[in-house]
């Protein structure tokens, strides 16, 4: 992904919807911080997992991205699909 288009994975991404956020997983165990990175994600992707995955304090540490309203999910995907041409 180009680093100039905004991602639904950025931190933006995560200040906007981290009312939708969760800190315990399906068991009600705690989320922990992670120092897994992952190399494959853009750089402002990066910035949003290190914040929600690998900093210290956080609201939340996955925003569940099923919870997003469909219109946001729908706009974030089409910035992304009209970056590449057209066949």
């Amino acid at each position: 992904m180009s680093p100039d288009v905004p991602s639904p994975a950025d931190g933006a991404a995560y200040e906007r919807y981290r009312e939708l956020g969760v800190s315990r997983d399906v068991n009600g165990d705690e989320l922990k911080p992670s120092s897994l990175r992952l190399p494959h994600l853009s750089e402002s992707e990066g910035d949003g997992c290190e914040l929600v995955a690998t900093a210290g304090d956080v609201v939340v540490r996955r925003v569940e991205q099923e919870r997003i309203a469909m219109e946001d999910a729908a706009r974030a995907v089409m910035r992304v699909a009209n970056r590449f041409p057209r066949s």
